[in-house]
């Protein structure tokens, strides 16, 4: 029956027509549940019919939905309709390479281009012992952007001999003796009935290149019959054009071979040829700068289009020096480019790293960036050789994206999960779970390392890149809190990472290699974090701000030379660990600059103006500040020397106090409601996990231990009675719990009770704080795969309320007016609320002041002073004119600068 616009065919809303023949009719349809359109084709009723064929059909297209690959078409599902099968497509806009050559050859090198490209896509294919059997130009898609896609894997080829000129057989029968193919573009093999391989492939590309560089089939005779007799034994119709270069005629001679053997053994060695073949510049990028070359003399360019197409021609200056072979040093190039498009990169990705990270060979950028500030984050692509950037669907709220080695998948982190995508898009696939990563790479042996959370305790953990379970890769040895921002060395013989005593205080961190498979592990550098190896032999790593580089001996292993500071003012983040820099195979460098955060910090007052006025003036490197009951203090935990502990602020009159004195670590203080006492988080007592502890803020009573466990405790809020602390406890694997200790006092301490689950499912769930009337606890949870605020009853029962709705973290109560406030990407919202009986009632939450805080990753980065109306917290450095950076700095060659470094030997 005809299908109208507005039906459905499943869950896909058919949006209009788009084609019909032998093999069925295509509509365009929209996929409302990820927000994208895409290509159905149905299968003709006649052939429906046959269970056998259906099967085939179905079993096919469960083969070719495996395969992932830029230059393959993307098959996102299969079903059936009425009764007729039908697929489901990613939906393409462009024409066949038909089409194209029905006006004549192409030049070389877009013959070269569109051949190299479908060489990549075919050996994907291979890999997954998957053979074309019929590449020709019909079945070669070329979009809008000069990308090929290839087609028609074998899924949907249902008619018969006779409803198809020019072919024989059934491609899904592959009997013996049976002729398999396209008259014309078939292998020697094919014609003779055999068995194919890969090989055969190979062949039917040459085939397709001689077409697009002369523009008439290899074998063009009178009939089928005198075609297939010619791919036996004869050579092509006529030679290749004056103009074709003789490598490239030596490359269509050897797919051309009658034996297998004596063809190209694999597509990759193809496209390897004919990479080579062009140097090192992408076709596209040619065309491209010649494209805007010629419109610079018609109009006029915006200034960022003019330092995009600056760095544009740079890169192709560098890519077509190291394909000559020079070896004279050239100055370095900096070149400050905007991002392509009109969003900024996204707050939260500039405190970690991979803000905007570079492809192993160079030609592409990736960056996660968002419109506006009520929009979600998501991952953009743009090539060197193009102006604009696009968005990737399916990547809200990605964290620290990594390419792979060939460039073509992104892995990246949201919503609690290790994720990749294409970069020509599609669906984002799940791999292992990460509550709070920090950092992945992508290894040559098609594995992932990665680090997947923030807590003391966290190894690096090592899953294939097409999912599976996730094993721990390194062991914690002694002083060791956790492991993050993992690179695997080439070769995979080793493991570089960075490594700290205790989570958040990175500039005293260590960059470790760690060899494979022995796990020997050594220091190369301390008081290092976020360590890359480099092709020029190079370590590069970030210490107070600034990427120093040190040579580095790949075959032994260890550093040879000295450490240098390489470039100043590149964004990083000594909480997080995070750096804003990454450096390509070829010797391209981008970072974004900016400040260290991290390393010190003052503290300001922020009213709901968003205006600042200093609170303490001298930087310190201070997390999870609280006002007393009173307002007239703070308490914080300030970091010195690798160690950190409580300080109490009297801000009136500018006095700071330090109230524990322990070298261990001494974190995250939360007053008793009398003002008299803190409860604090220490691993004072075995040097390892953190437990809750309490003492007197006069000073007048010895440090006592709250709590005694094997998993980390660290305490958020104290009940108005006195009688109940909140904690969270972080346990592994990886579970973060809001618990309750019942506390009663005696007169000199506290005597604790037994410790109670509040909150205790598989989600995280942190920052738990009591109202002021006690009645309410407000807590942070990331069952929506990302954190958001709730609120529930204490201790219960009753149901919970979503508060936030954009994500949110530190909720924090108003003990003056009915308001939660939190925090998300750096804004502070609030929400107004009221109670009626025993029902919570919140309105939408609204932005609270124009201005942004610096955000420490999970740390409480802000408090509201008991008078509602101002804050304690640091303000984010602002960007003129935008709130966000929008460019990013680019090195060309960056390797030379580095190798003027000396090395031990040098010496």
């Amino acid at each position: 029956m005809p299908i109208a616009n507005g039906d459905f065919i499943g869950p896909y809303e058919i949006l209009g027509w788009l084609g019909a023949g032998g093999m069925g009719v295509v509509y365009r349809a929209r996929d409302s549940r990820l927000a994208r359109e895409v290509a159905i084709k149905l299968i003709p009723e006649a052939a429906a019919i046959d269970p056998g064929r259906v099967h085939r059909f179905e079993q096919e297209a469960r083969a070719a939905g495996q395969l992932s690959h830029p230059n393959i078409l993307a098959v996102y599902d299969v079903g059936t309709h009425s009764g007729a099968p039908y697929i489901v497509s990613e939906l393409l806009e462009g024409a066949p390479l038909r089409n194209l050559l029905s006006a004549g050859a192409l030049t070389p090198r877009r013959a070269v281009d569109y051949a190299r490209q479908t060489a990549e896509g075919l050996a994907a294919a291979h890999d997954k012992a998957i053979v074309h059997r019929d590449v020709k130009p019909d079945n070669l898609f070329i979009t809008h952007e000069g990308r090929v896609k290839i087609l028609d894997f074998g899924i949907a080829k249902l008619t018969g001999a006779d409803e198809e000129p020019g072919r024989t057989g059934s491609p899904t029968d592959t009997a013996p003796g049976m002729v398999v193919g396209t008259v014309g573009y078939m292998s020697p093999e094919q014609v003779r009935g055999e068995p194919v391989d890969s090989r055969s492939d190979i062949f039917n590309c040459g085939t397709v290149l001689y077409e697009m560089l002369t523009g008439r089939p290899a074998f063009a005779r009178g009939t089928a019959a005198e075609v297939m007799a010619a791919i036996l034994k004869e050579d092509p119709t006529g030679p290749l054009p004056a103009a074709v270069p003789p490598a490239l005629e030596r490359i269509v001679s050897r797919c051309l071979e009658k034996a297998p053997q004596a063809r190209f053994q694999s597509a990759r060695d193809l496209a390897f040829g004919l990479d080579v073949l062009t140097g090192t510049t992408p076709i596209a990028a040619v065309d491209a700068v010649s494209a805007h070359r010629r419109a610079w003399w018609r109009q006029p360019l915006a200034p960022w289009a003019v330092a995009a197409a600056l760095a544009v021609g740079l890169a192709l200056a560098v890519w077509r020096w190291a394909a000559l072979g020079s070896t004279s040093l050239s100055t370095p190039l900096h070149i400050s480019a905007e991002l392509g498009t009109d969003a900024t990169l996204a707050p939260l990705n500039v405190q970690f790293g991979g803000a905007a990270t570079i492809s192993p060979d160079g030609r592409t950028l990736t960056f996660v960036a968002q419109r506006a500030d009520d929009e979600r984050p998501k991952l953009y692509v743009r090539r060197l050789d193009q102006l604009q950037a696009l968005p990737l669907a399916g990547t809200d709220d990605a964290l620290a994206p990594f390419f792979s080695p060939d460039g073509q998948w992104i892995g990246f982190f949201a919503d609690g999960k290790l994720k990749k995508i294409a970069i020509t898009g599609g669906a984002a696939i799940v791999l292992a779970d990460a509550p709070s990563a920090r950092g992945g790479a992508w290894s040559d042996d098609n594995t992932i390392v990665f680090s997947p959370h923030q807590l003391a305790g966290t190894r690096l953990l090592r899953v294939s890149s097409d999912g599976g379970d996730a094993r721990a890769i390194t062991t914690l040895a002694e002083g060791e809190a956790i492991h993050l921002w993992p690179q695997v060395l080439p070769g995979g013989t080793a493991l570089l990472y960075t490594s700290a005593s205790a989570p958040g205080a990175y500039d005293e961190a260590n960059i470790v290699l760690h060899q494979l498979p022995s796990g020997t592990r050594k220091v190369l550098q301390r008081g290092a974090y976020h360590g890359r190896y480099l092709p020029s032999g190079h370590l590069v790593y970030i210490h107070d701000g600034r990427l120093f580089a040190v040579p580095f001996d790949l075959d032994r292993q260890e550093v040879t030379g000295l450490p240098v500071p390489i470039l100043e003012g590149v964004a990083s983040n000594s909480i997080t660990g995070g750096a804003q820099f990454a450096v390509s195979a070829s010797g391209t460098a981008v970072y974004l600059p900016g400040p260290t955060v991290g390393g010190g910090t003052p503290l300001h007052w922020m009213g709901p103006d968003g205006k600042t006025t200093p609170l303490r003036p001298t930087s310190a490197s201070w997390t999870n500040v609280f006002f007393a009951p009173d307002g007239q203090r703070l308490a914080m935990d300030i970091s010195e020397g690798g160690s950190a502990d409580i300080w109490l602020f009297e801000w009136a009159r500018g006095g700071l106090t330090r109230l524990t004195l322990d070298p261990a670590e001494d974190r995250q203080p939360v007053w008793a409601p009398n003002g008299e006492s803190i409860a604090f988080a220490s691993n004072r007592a075995d040097n390892a996990m953190m437990n809750l502890y309490w003492q007197r803020t006069d000073g007048t009573a010895k440090v006592e231990r709250l709590t005694i466990s094997t998993n980390h405790h660290y305490p958020t809020s104290w009940h108005p009675s006195g009688r109940y602390l909140l904690f969270v406890e972080e346990s592994r694997p990886l579970n973060v719990d809001v618990m309750v200790l019942p506390l009663e006092a005696d007169g000199s301490g506290w005597r604790v009770g037994k410790p109670w689950a509040l909150l205790n499912g598989p989600s995280i769930e942190s920052g738990a704080v009591f109202s002021p009337d006690g009645r309410w606890i407000a807590y942070s949870s990331n069952e929506s795969g990302r954190p958001e605020v709730y609120v529930q009853p204490f201790p219960g029962p009753g149901a919970k309320r979503l508060i936030s709705t954009g994500g949110g973290i530190s909720p924090t109560w108003s003990r003056s007016k009915q308001e939660l406030f939190y925090g998300v990407n750096g804004r502070i919202m609030v929400a107004a609320f009221t109670v009626a009986a025993d029902t919570f009632h919140s309105e939408p939450p609204r932005l609270w002041a124009e201005g942004r805080y610096q955000t420490r990753g999970s740390r409480r980065m802000f408090d509201l002073h008991p008078d509602g109306e101002r804050m304690a917290l640091a303000p984010a450095p602002r960007t003129p004119g935008r709130s966000n950076p929008d460019s990013v700095v680019f090195v060309f060659n960056f390797f030379d600068e580095l190798r003027r470094i000396p090395s031990a030997t040098s010496r």
